[in-house]
């Protein structure tokens, strides 16, 4: 087996990156046996543009001679648990 170069890239709010979500989102179908799931709804390139957007929001991939490999969707959530206060 050869050693491939993996390149990761976060997505932005770009043409391109709207692409790669959309493709990103056809692997998960494939990989999650859900294309329902995935593909049976698929939401608006404004939709996804304002997520890619978003500062909270994570959309990464990896690819590997060009090729989309694998991907992660991610988002920051505000904790909603009171801080205790050490005495």
């Amino acid at each position: 087996m050869g050693n491939q170069e993996i390149e990761f890239t976060r997505l932005v709010d770009d043409a391109q990156s709207l692409a790669l979500f959309r493709e990103l989102n056809a692997l998960f179908a494939d990989a999650f046996e859900e294309q329902e799931t995935y593909l049976g709804n698929p939401p608006t390139d404004g939709y996804l543009l304002s997520l890619l957007a978003k500062e909270h929001v994570l959309v990464c991939t990896a690819m590997s001679c060009g090729e989309l490999a694998g991907g992660l969707v991610a988002y920051v959530l505000d904790k909603f648990e009171q801080q205790r206060k050490e005495v």
